[in-house]
């Protein structure tokens, strides 16, 4: 007999949240937490560019406001701690910082430090905010802590937004469980994780630079299948810098939130899936691949070990999976890189009051090889990271020349669908 799977409570709307961290928002909360660290906080960015129409004037902090008054995750307070952490709503409104002179072109990283500074702060209550730069063609910049938000989180507090702008009733939040009871009410037929030594992207970290940078390219539309097609380019550039025999392993933040259509809200709900890429391996078999494990819920797996991680303090736990003064040049990575696609997305949830949308884009994270793609009017962009000492020597640059010189004629060659 199959193991019994705990229920999970009826959708329904929430208006406040009172309850422990589960295990990988513990884990994200930690992070940037001990002294030595050389990693900032983890959040996860979006930025939606558009244009104002003329004589528009939008007040962004009471279109925040309603926001956060529907969707209580954008005010959760930490308290507590270790295994009793838990987040309560009673956090302040997310604030907006207008920045109407900002020249920031959103094509790298440089230039970026002012989205990040201040840092948001969880004990605070203040696990996001909104980023307005410009006058006329603006950028709104939503930033949420990581152990508050993921990127679909993200995405579903931009559209709130738009709906308060457009005058319609806003989604809200339906969910009181958390990531890790959805994923224990879902049978998942997978194997554990299985650490591995992966090959680097750009080959072995050369150079003392600390920190990373991130570049943004865009790829003409559409692209059919460009998850698999990104994969087998990452593999196939991987390999050249290394032995054949280094196992190729990418991670795909994959929303488990498809297991429950219906459930609205800004919480985690993502799950790190592991794809090990077999040498010579073509963008059809990987598609392949992916679909196997998804049919099998893999994306769903879930080690109850991993919970074990609330019984650290956040700054031992920095202290022993974070980036510092001592591996940076010698990073233990847990994969070659970790590669997400969204899209493409309709315009129309992304317009409002005035706002029209034109460009959307995701920040990756610089600790390893991390990969956005985003498709939005005919459109994709795609952001690459890498830290400085994979970047180093032109590799970051190579690389990205390889995927646009691939990817710019698959829209009339690609045979996958």
């Amino acid at each position: 007999m199959g193991k019994t799977r705990p229920a999970l409570p009826p959708l329904a709307p929430v208006h406040a949240i009172d309850r422990l961290l589960s295990g990988p928002e513990y884990y994200h909360a930690s992070v940037g937490r001990h002294p030595r660290t050389l990693l900032r906080p983890r959040d996860v960015v979006a930025v939606l560019e558009g244009t104002l129409a003329e004589n528009t004037h939008i007040d962004w902090q009471a279109a925040l406001d309603q926001v956060s008054a529907a969707n209580p995750g954008c005010r959760l307070r930490l308290y507590g701690k270790l295994q009793g952490t838990r987040w309560r709503s009673d956090g302040q409104s997310p604030r907006v910082r207008l920045l109407p002179e900002c020249a920031w072109d959103g094509r790298s990283s440089e230039g970026d430090e002012f989205i990040f500074n201040p840092p948001l702060c969880l004990e605070d209550g203040r696990v996001c905010e909104l980023i307005v730069t410009g006058r006329q063609r603006i950028k709104l910049i939503f930033r949420a802590a990581h152990a508050a938000m993921d990127g679909m989180g993200v995405n579903h507090c931009l559209q709130e937004l738009m709906r308060v702008l457009r005058g319609e009733p806003l989604l809200g939040t339906n969910a009181t469980y958390t990531d890790i009871q959805l994923m224990r009410h879902i049978e998942s037929r997978h194997q554990p994780f299985h650490y591995v030594k992966p090959a680097p992207l750009g080959g072995p970290p050369r150079g003392e630079e600390r920190g990373g940078q991130w570049r943004r390219i865009t790829l003409p539309g559409p692209q059919p299948a460009l998850l698999p097609h990104i994969i087998q380019i990452v593999a196939e550039h991987a390999r050249r810098y290394t032995e054949d025999t280094a196992p190729v392993r990418i991670a795909l933040p994959i929303s488990v939130k498809r297991h429950a259509p219906d459930l609205t809200g800004t919480c985690n709900f993502t799950n790190m899936l592991y794809l090990d890429i077999a040498p010579q391996a073509d963008a059809r078999q990987i598609k392949t691949q992916l679909r196997e494990l998804l049919n099998r819920n893999a994306d769903a797996f879930y080690s109850e070990a991993l919970e074990l991680v609330r019984y650290l303090p956040f700054t031992w736990l920095d202290r022993l999976l974070s980036v510092n003064d001592r591996n940076y040049t010698r990073p233990h990575l847990a994969e070659t890189a970790l590669l997400t696609v969204l899209g493409p997305l309709k315009r129309t949830p992304f317009c409002g009051g005035g706002f029209q949308a034109e460009t959307l884009y995701g920040l990756p994270q610089k600790e390893n090889a991390f990969i956005t793609a985003v498709g939005f009017q005919g459109k994709f962009e795609v952001c690459v990271a890498m830290a400085n000492v994979f970047a180093s020597e032109g590799r970051l640059d190579a690389f990205l020349q390889e995927l646009q010189q691939k990817l710019t004629p698959m829209r009339e060659h690609s045979t996958i669908g």
